[in-house]
């Protein structure tokens, strides 16, 4: 790893923010999502945590790489997330029916 200080870590960012290609994270994302906005927040999201730890932990010798990798965890973890999302949405659907049917079977013999 590569450590900067202020001034250049700022030059560098200049640097990476002009010849930073989102296309690739957009692509990758796109393929991953089939959705391109959400493309678009993976490359941003990648750019602005490499921003915020960069400065800490210096910057990687292969940035564009690294880039690339940050963009795909972050595209893992949402596609995880949307999953348990459905899967937690099949169960309240289940549980809704269930009191459903339970509270017409109460009203159906209240009225008998």
């Amino acid at each position: 790893m590569l450590t900067l200080d202020d001034e250049t870590l700022c030059q560098f960012c200049e640097q990476i923010a002009r010849e930073f290609q989102p296309e690739r994270i957009i692509l990758f994302g796109s393929h991953a999502y089939g959705k391109p906005h959400v493309a678009e927040e993976l490359a941003q999201d990648a750019l602005v945590t490499a921003l915020e730890l960069w400065p800490e932990e210096g910057v990687p010798e292969n940035p564009g790489a690294w880039l690339m990798k940050a963009a795909k965890r972050r595209a893992i973890d949402a596609l995880r997330r949307g999953h348990m999302l459905a899967q937690k949405h099949e169960v309240i659907a289940r549980e809704l029916e269930w009191r459903q049917q339970r509270l017409a079977d109460a009203l159906e013999r209240s009225m008998d």
